[in-house]
């Protein structure tokens, strides 16, 4: 796997992780609705991951380079949206941001993934 699929996945990655912190978090704090939410997107996003770890394509780079600063652009985003979430200042505004940068993250994914 090359360096640059690597980055990307890693990316992939960490965005997942940060969003199951903070679904743990939601589920701590009670907020169920926001959990069930973002755990249907956290879904979407693995699924992606898998059928990226699933694929090796020899044109992978080439449709890749210019996906790399979106995915590191969403990753800048989705920390951003925790953070926000973290200071627990208007949650539920933000989980739905949240969710819409692993939509995001998702389609770049896909776009890869074909």
């Amino acid at each position: 796997m090359s360096e640059t699929n690597q980055h990307i996945l890693r990316n992939l990655l960490d965005i997942k992780s940060k969003a199951l912190d903070v679904k743990v978090n939601l589920i701590a704090g009670g907020q169920t609705e926001e959990a069930a939410a973002l755990s249907e997107k956290i879904n979407r996003l693995d699924e992606q991951i898998e059928k990226l770890r699933a694929k090796v394509l020899d044109d992978w780079l080439s449709k890749v380079d210019n996906l790399k600063y979106e995915i590191e652009r969403i990753n800048t985003d989705v920390q951003t949206a925790i953070d926000g979430i973290n200071d627990n200042i208007d949650t539920a505004r933000k989980v739905v941001k949240l969710t819409g940068y692993i939509d995001d993250a998702v389609k770049i994914a896909a776009k890869v993934a074909v």
